[in-house]
């Protein structure tokens, strides 16, 4: 067996190999370690990387695994964490200069249960500064660049998991979202990235735990890898209030369901939005797939207007509660995107947030009452394929259907409505455009309905596969 070749493997065909004592965790995390040799330089994937530490976790899988005693379903199988999230032992920049040789003493609750789950850390994953936007971009590093083209952004904020997972280093990357940064650049970087319902992986310490945006969650190649990471780390945490025990025994399970009966709705723009031809296409191509595989589909107006203006009140009091005094105190140590938001924020009344707070409970129900009427939501991920590397903040692509973005949240239209209202969502590729790049199609149900997205996502890669399909200048 060539181990060059073990970078292809899904997490799911490692994970069976291990158990069959045809491949070992420690040769699987040396050729994923190779791997991110050969290409981490081309895309700037990582900020940290742990080889040592790696393979020194490997080994220790691999001696569970002699003895019979493998930890958990993913043992052995490599991952990379977003670097957002603390990680004991191994620094943490959370894409600031600030934090440059900053090394946290603790394990988010994430790391801790994939820990606990035997997984090899291969190190942190690149991010701009507390995720505040759609490009990863940083005062630390170089940008993440796009595996498809490296002219273009890979997108953000967990811009480095999609990038280390579409070029073969790892096949598991953790990933937060809090308006779409787990299905950003998995739609733009052609991979799977998956939001779980708000709650199912516990937060560590929140600042703003019953008001936040943010879900942690896995970008992987396959969809039953997306199933076996929320499987690993799933679950009710103290330190979480929000958090919640699973409905259901397995999503790997879960990704056996069939879609014969079930009810899909479809919407390419949401009455509001503009998108790009080739994208309108792809979502048109997905429901004919989706009609093909047993699913009752049906073109449906969404009840809900444009919340563009909740995301804006979010995002911005959010910043201006993490870091409005530093901006005030410092503010050539910032963006002038982040400092825009914390000044935004800081503007606002606690008034203004309540009403927010408002809508948002408004906006839950509509969509709650659109999902007693549908199973699932077929829409895009993001209106256009990615934009390039160097575009301002709030230009990202020139334009979009002829309409020019003013701002980030113009392009994210698909993704921040289902953070408002905590629902499941997952990403997935639906075709490429002229140019070659990946386009990125949206599975949402309804709150707890996580297996029915995962569900529907395994039917339509089973039906038209992606896992096979690389960039053209991946070394393997």
């Amino acid at each position: 067996m060539s181990s060059v070749s073990v970078p292809l493997w899904s997490a799911g065909r490692l994970a069976a190999s291990f158990r069959r004592g045809v491949l070992s965790p420690l040769e699987a995390a040396t050729a994923i370690v190779d791997q991110m040799e050969r290409m981490d330089g081309q895309v700037h994937a990582f900020v940290t990387r742990t080889p040592e530490l790696a393979l020194a976790m490997a080994a220790q899988s691999t001696d569970r695994f002699a003895t019979g005693s493998p930890r958990s379903p993913i043992d052995g199988v490599p991952v990379s964490i977003k670097d957002l999230e603390p990680t004991a032992g191994i620094r943490t920049t959370y894409g600031h200069s600030r934090f440059r040789d900053f090394v946290p003493d603790h394990d988010a609750p994430i790391v801790e249960r994939l820990r606990a789950a035997g997984t090899p850390l291969l190190g942190k994953t690149n991010t701009p500064y507390l995720g505040f936007k759609d490009m990863t971009d940083n005062d630390v590093m170089e940008p993440t660049l796009n595996p498809w083209d490296p002219a273009r952004t890979a997108g953000g904020s967990s811009g480095g998991a999609a990038a280390a997972v579409a070029t073969g280093m790892g096949p598991i990357a953790t990933g937060g979202d809090g308006a779409g940064s787990i299905r950003i650049p998995a739609a733009l970087c052609g991979v799977v990235g998956f939001k779980p319902t708000f709650g199912l992986i516990p937060h560590g310490t929140a600042l703003e735990p019953y008001a936040s945006l943010s879900h942690k969650g896995p970008l992987t190649r396959t969809v039953a890898d997306a199933a076996l990471m929320v499987d690993a780390v799933a679950g009710r945490d103290g330190r979480d209030p929000t958090s919640f025990d699973p409905p259901w025994s397995s999503l790997v399970d879960a990704c056996g369901g069939e879609l014969a009966g079930k009810r899909l709705a479809v919407s390419a723009d949401f009455g509001y939005a503009p998108v790009d031809p080739a994208v309108r296409s792809a979502v048109a191509g997905a429901a004919d797939v989706y009609a093909e595989l047993g699913a009752e589909v049906g073109v449906a107006a969404v009840p809900w207007s444009d919340p563009i203006d909740l995301i804006r009140v979010g995002w911005t009091v959010q910043f201006a509660a993490r870091v409005g005094e530093e901006v005030v105190a410092t503010p050539d140590d910032y963006e002038p995107e982040l400092r825009e938001f914390a000044r935004a924020g800081a503007a606002l009344s606690a008034v203004d947030h309540v009403s927010y707070l408002a809508a948002r409970h408004r906006l839950s129900q509509q969509m709650r009452e659109f999902f007693e009427q549908w199973d699932l939501l077929l829409c895009p991920a993001m209106p256009a394929a990615a934009w390039p590397v160097d575009a301002p903040v709030h230009r990202g692509p020139s334009e979009i259907d002829g309409v020019v973005p003013t701002d980030m949240f113009e392009r994210l239209r698909f993704t921040f409505p289902f953070n408002l209202t905590g629902l499941p969502a997952l990403a997935f590729p639906i075709g490429r455009d002229r140019e070659g790049l990946p386009l990125g199609g949206q599975l949402v149900a309804g709150r707890w309905r996580d297996d029915l997205v995962v569900a529907a996502a395994a039917r339509y890669e089973e039906a038209r596969p992606w896992a096979d399909q690389w960039p053209p200048d991946v070394v393997l």
